[in-house]
């Protein structure tokens, strides 16, 4: 009896090697653009098989399919849903939680996917160990979950692995928990979570680097009327300052990701954070980041667009107007986007709200606007279509009748 359970654990554990070793083989053929979607094609194999999967092959499968980009359909992804619920083990390890939750990023947020966060939220309750870099980082897997029951059961149960991060995790790996909470409207649990973030941010302050700040800014989109999302916006200012003060530029990406985050503080004041004021130093950062940089049409509107929506009014969005009116004077944009830059600036809003913000600028600081309202007016008269028509109509005037060229 004995010898025959041995035999049947062995079996097990040969076939869930093979499975890894299966997984993995069809991840590098994944790497080439010749090879199609394997990860996606095994997956639809298993589910039309039924074959029933152990607990570590379909965390693999999950992170494979997240590594490749891969979303899986939807029988494929009810089949995966159904093993993982036959199974009676938790998934109390940091290694099989990062995997299984790195792998949603790929897979869009439906009926199936929600069936299978809602399993996963089940098998990690109850882990209250704290996550090193590789689980924090992991969180980022959440970028594509939008709010729901199932979401919030995911995130409440991945809190106490945050809460007790060991010492090890840095703050660069704390952006990740932000970032992947982009698409999450604020409530009880997306709040204590970002609690758990920023205790993180005050009690072990250290330097990040300039792309998980513009990450962060953009994860805090939706959590502007939050305590926590505020003061973690705080600390983010402070830390574009410093990498200003040292000498570093963010490129023109990286500033739209924290515009887009900043859109939507437009408060005065939420528990002791003077928004207005935090935005307008993050506004002038930018100033400064941007000078001197080419930026292209379609993003150079959409950075414009979010500092529409902030606090326009004030110093540093009068800086970042100017610094856009320089790029626009001196970048070859199409017609499209400077016909769309114009438009927007002679909205009557626009000009008539400058000044009635909550920070106080004098006359000499509501000139950005006209500045970039200018620089697109000049530039349309000068576009490249235009000329190719000045020089068709001149061409008219002097050229010969076809009858003389012969």
């Amino acid at each position: 009896m004995r010898k025959a359970a041995e035999a049947s654990r062995e079996k097990l554990l040969q076939n869930a090697r093979s499975h890894k070793i299966l997984i993995k083989k069809r991840l590098e053929m994944s790497r080439s653009s010749a090879s199609g979607n394997p990860i996606r094609s095994l997956a639809g194999k298993w589910a039309k098989t039924r074959e029933n999967l152990g607990t570590s092959t379909i965390v693999e499968l999950l992170d494979a399919s997240g590594r490749s980009k891969a979303q899986l359909s939807s029988d494929s992804m009810l089949f995966i849903t159904k093993s993982l619920q036959r199974r009676k083990m938790k998934l109390h390890s940091e290694k099989y939680i990062a995997k299984a939750i790195r792998g949603l990023h790929s897979q869009g947020f439906n009926k199936e996917v929600r069936g299978l966060v809602e399993v996963l939220a089940d098998k990690i309750k109850g882990f209250d160990q704290g996550f090193g870099p590789t689980g924090i980082t992991s969180i980022a897997g959440l970028q594509k979950l939008r709010s729901c029951q199932e979401t919030d059961k995911l995130l409440g149960a991945l809190i106490p692995g945050v809460v007790n991060a060991d010492e090890s995790v840095t703050l660069d790996d704390m952006s990740s928990v932000i970032y992947g909470m982009q698409l999450l409207n604020p409530s009880e649990i997306s709040t204590r979570m970002l609690r758990s973030v920023e205790t993180r941010m005050q009690d072990f302050p250290e330097p990040m680097d300039t792309a998980h700040i513009t990450a962060s800014f953009f994860g805090l989109k939706r959590h502007a009327r939050t305590l926590p999302g505020s003061r973690i916006l705080q600390m983010l200012s402070e830390e574009l300052k410093r990498v200003g003060e040292e000498g570093k530029r963010l490129n023109p990406i990286e500033a739209s990701l924290v515009l887009e985050g900043v859109e939507a503080y437009t408060g005065k004041q939420i528990g002791d954070v003077d928004i207005s004021r935090t935005v307008d130093k993050t506004l002038a950062m930018l100033a400064y980041h941007l000078e001197g940089q080419t930026i292209p049409g379609s993003l150079l509107a959409g950075c414009i667009s979010s500092l529409k929506k902030s606090n326009k009014s004030s110093a540093g969005a009068n800086k970042l107007y100017k610094t856009f009116a320089s790029i626009v004077e001196n970048s070859d944009l199409r017609r499209q986007h400077l016909n769309k830059l114009f438009k927007w600036t002679q909205e009557p809003d626009d000009l008539t709200q400058l000044g009635t913000s909550n920070v106080a600028v004098d006359a000499s600081q509501r000139d950005g606007l006209e500045a970039l309202a200018s620089a697109a007016e000049s530039r349309l008269k000068e576009t490249p279509r235009e000329r190719k028509k000045l020089l068709l109509d001149r061409g008219k005037r002097f050229m010969p009748p076809m009858s003389a060229r012969r």
